[in-house]
């Protein structure tokens, strides 16, 4: 299988290719062994894996492959079986940027949030796994997301307090100056870090702190000018910038990615960095005003562990039911980036990122509704026909749409 980069803007891959020579050891005069693939990968300054593979084999620099990170095509190493770390919550999904941070990278922030809050008030946005530890240790913790889901599993599983449901664009007059201490892990993208900086600004005691999660420079061609755009940013909302730490977020490659490299011919477990950056709020603010977020509305279904989120039906839409895959590579989303040309065409998606266009959208939140509440496929079908909904064809392709969004 030939790689196909995804960032091949010139000045970028340039400067790619420098970091990738640093990273494998060409430039060191002692280099004795070869590095492996995953530590490559790791070092490449937040370059997607496809991108930093494209780029070795295009220099024809050596690596050596183990299981955490191989040419899949290859058959020369295997992954061996580990299974999934308990949780409680239900699986990562694409069209919620969820990244999450490995075990030990939770730890090390939960111990950081409370050194630094010293007993007062700690904010989390959208930082759910750290909130267990902070809750379990007593600490005066509130997690603030978006997802009612997510707040529903920690109520199910005995988390009662300090769970708040809100949109993070939008003010929250009610908290202001009250937290000494503000986690934050917005999705990589400007829009989102100016929300929740205006958040952090309204939320924090002056000389409160904030600890921000950061897209390392190569993460995508333009990150080094975000960050300075971010910067600015902070600097707007009265932040000054105090510390920053390179790559110390380390975060669990979901499914949902790890199924994206498998479809470009690649494994690569744990692979993502974040920088760490500090800074404290020196300006006393008024509310910070909205911020305007350009995202698709879903309705989100659960099978199992499964999320399946799909686009609102309109009462105008087609009624005949058809499928096909968003991309057209096949039905596993290759590139889950904000970026991708193929998001905008994509009406139903699984969290194992199986992503498709569809034609009849009422027809298959019927089926979604009639799933979670546990009827068999051969019970919905029944209905379906009997309310004249779908004919013969229309059943065989909702069932071999239903079995890819299911198994």
């Amino acid at each position: 299988m030939e790689l196909q980069s995804f960032n091949a803007e010139r000045e970028y891959k340039k400067s790619l290719e420098d970091v990738v020579r640093s990273a494998s050891g060409m430039l060191s005069i002692k280099r004795e062994t070869e590095k492996s693939l995953h530590q490559i990968i790791v070092e490449s300054a937040g370059a997607y894996p496809v991108d930093v593979l494209a780029i070795l084999n295009g220099l024809g620099i050596p690596y050596c492959e183990d299981h955490r990170a191989y040419r899949t095509d290859t058959g020369k190493v295997t992954a061996p079986y580990t299974a999934s770390s308990p949780t409680l919550f239900a699986d990562p999904h694409p069209a919620d940027y969820d990244w999450r941070f490995d075990e030990d990278t939770v730890l090390k922030l939960a111990d950081k949030l409370t050194t630094e809050a010293q007993g007062g008030n700690i904010a989390l946005f959208g930082t759910k796994t750290v909130f267990l530890p902070l809750y379990k240790q007593g600490q005066a913790v509130t997690l603030f997301n978006k997802s009612k889901a997510i707040l529903d599993d920690l109520r199910s599983a005995g988390y009662t307090q300090g769970l708040m449901e809100c949109d993070l664009a939008l003010p929250l007059p009610l908290y202001r100056n009250s937290y000494r201490v503000v986690l934050a892990d917005p999705p990589w993208y400007l829009d989102y870090y100016r929300a929740f900086l205006w958040r952090a600004a309204e939320l924090l005691t002056v000389e409160g702190t904030l600890y921000l999660s950061v897209l390392p420079e190569l993460t995508r061609p333009g990150a080094k000018a975000e960050r300075m755009l971010l910067l600015e940013a902070a600097a707007e909302a009265g932040m000054v910038l105090t510390d920053q730490v390179v790559g110390a977020l380390s975060y669990e490659t979901p499914g949902f990615e790890q199924q994206s490299l498998n479809a470009s011919g690649l494994y690569c477990h744990n692979w993502r960095r974040g920088d760490l950056w500090t800074f404290q709020k020196r300006l006393c603010n008024g509310l910070m005003g909205s911020v305007a977020i350009d995202e698709p509305q879903w309705v989100e279904y659960r099978v199992g562990r499964k999320r399946i989120k799909v686009k609102p039906s309109s009462p105008a839409a087609s009624t005949h039911f058809s499928y096909r895959a968003a991309d057209p590579r096949g039905a596993i989303l290759t590139q889950v980036s904000r970026r991708s040309p193929f998001r905008k065409d994509i009406d139903v998606w699984s969290s194992d990122n199986h992503a498709y266009t569809v034609s009849g959208l009422g027809v298959l939140h019927e089926c979604l509704r009639m799933l979670e509440a546990n009827c068999s496929i051969p019970q919905i079908l029944k209905k379906l026909v009997l309310h004249g909904m779908i004919d013969h064809k229309e059943q065989i392709d909702l069932v071999a749409l239903l079995d890819e969004l299911t198994q």
